[in-house]
């Protein structure tokens, strides 16, 4: 008998739901200007590089499940959110649809790694730093340096540099 895979049109609509929230992320922060973030070169370069590496992978992920469906003789086609049509991806070489599904699964893996790292830093603000960087992941922009600390206080972290007071 025919393999039915139910799940797969949630699957595949929440998948290019997030491409377009992404895309839209990326286009607002083209525009936009992003907090001040006075940290050492070296956070500096490791967190635009999780950033990069999640946006990426999420890219990624999402077409390697595309080029991943191919649609079984007499399956109906896969319809986005119940409603769009989605054409079958392109045949890539000697990849076969297991091949990409593979390579979508170990990218899921990798996402999920840098989202750790993604986390840690977030928390490392929250708790160690205790700057206005986490609050602006949660509520906004965050006002200000990233080294401010309610009550004026700068946190004293080895590697880390302070700034100046703001007059």
């Amino acid at each position: 008998g025919m393999t039915t895979m139910p799940w797969l049109p949630w699957h595949a609509s929440l998948g290019f739901a997030i491409l377009a929230i992404v895309a839209l992320r990326i286009a607002w922060r083209l525009v936009a200007s992003g907090p001040d973030r006075p940290h050492t070169s070296m956070f500096a370069i490791l967190r635009i590089s999780v950033q990069i590496c999640l946006y990426a992978l999420i890219v990624a992920i999402v077409m390697t499940g595309w080029l991943a469906y191919r649609p079984l003789p007499l399956m109906p086609p896969l319809r986005l959110f119940g409603v769009w049509q989605l054409p079958a991806g392109p045949h890539i070489g000697a990849w076969s649809a297991r091949d990409l599904a593979s390579v979508h699964r170990s990218l899921v893996w990798a996402f999920l790694a840098f989202l750790g790292i993604h986390v840690a830093g977030a928390a490392w603000h929250a708790l160690v730093l205790r700057d206005r960087v986490f609050g602006g992941m949660l509520f906004g922009r965050a006002r200000g340096t990233s080294s401010e600390r309610p009550g004026g206080s700068s946190p004293s972290v080895e590697g880390v540099a302070d700034d100046p007071p703001s007059p």
